[in-house]
């Protein structure tokens, strides 16, 4: 289990988190029917990551294991233990996401602070690990005149081990956040129609 935690860049943390999960899978019985310890460990750390705000999808996490655990096996176990109230996900929200990736990523001082400001705002619809990636991103195109390019949003992706599109719709809610509104008045974009009365009087007028 440690070698495939190690393969996605997870903390000690999360492998402590990640053990303490085992050992109860393991005491719940993840292990019987055949499933084997493979299924423990990739459910542990799919949780472990979930708890970190950082998910790993299940697919990625049982190809790495030597031994390829079923996806719709460990997906099924993982079913059967949240609805015994084995675990409950504990998700980071995008302050505390950004702080651990700028743990990951060389991040100045002045660009760490601007993108925690970034992350308090509020953002309807929007993953927090979504939202950290493009704060860090759009704080880092505030900060410097060109942006290194490890604060991409496709670079921030693969260390968060996301889908950099995700990175992008939140950076463009993030913009139109402040975005000034822009008022039209209506009355100008209509086009007027003329009543159908005046248009008969107009045509009689120029028969006369």
């Amino acid at each position: 289990m440690e070698r495939v935690a190690d393969a996605f860049g997870f903390t000690l943390r999360r492998i402590e988190e990640a053990t303490r999960l085992f050992n109860l899978f393991h005491e719940y019985g993840s292990g019987s029917g055949g499933r084997g310890h493979k299924v423990t460990a990739v459910a542990a750390l799919r949780v472990a990551s979930l708890n970190a705000g950082m998910p790993v999808p299940v697919a990625k996490l049982a190809k790495a294991h030597s031994e390829k655990p079923s996806v719709k096996v460990v997906n099924r176990f993982l079913s059967d233990a949240r609805a015994n109230n084995l675990f409950d996900i504990n998700r980071l929200d995008a302050v505390e996401i950004v702080s651990h990736l700028a743990s990951k990523i060389e991040t100045p001082p002045e660009m760490l602070k601007e993108a925690l400001e970034i992350a308090k705002e509020t953002v309807p619809n929007i993953r927090a690990v979504d939202h950290a990636c493009a704060a860090l991103m759009l704080a880092a195109s505030k900060e410097a005149k060109t942006r290194p390019r490890r604060f991409s949003g496709a670079a921030i992706a693969r260390v968060a081990m996301i889908d950099r599109k995700g990175v992008y719709r939140a950076a463009e809610a993030l913009r139109n956040l402040n975005r000034p509104l822009v008022l039209v008045n209506p009355q100008q974009a209509e086009n007027k129609m003329i009543p159908s009365t005046v248009v008969k009087q107009l045509r009689r007028i120029r028969r006369q």
